[in-house]
């Protein structure tokens, strides 16, 4: 399943340091792992809680940054 991600530019900076810290260059690896972590940890608020709802310092961008592919073997 191929996704569009709208992010905010803290996502984004969140990115940027996770792959540093990682090393890894690819922004839909990094985002692999966040989503199987949350999931293995049978807690979607990482991802989707409230408080990631909030529009704090900029809203969504209107346009997706990038694309990712998930796997149906990362979320079952």
């Amino acid at each position: 399943m191929k996704i569009n991600l709208s992010l905010k530019d803290t996502h984004l900076d969140i990115i940027d340091d996770l792959k540093k810290k990682y090393s890894v260059s690819s922004n839909e690896e990094i985002v692999k792992r966040c989503v199987r972590s949350a999931l293995e940890l049978q807690n979607d608020d990482f991802i989707f809680g409230s408080e990631r709802e909030n529009c704090k310092g900029g809203c969504f961008s209107s346009e997706p940054q990038f694309e990712i592919e998930i796997h149906e073997d990362i979320y079952r």
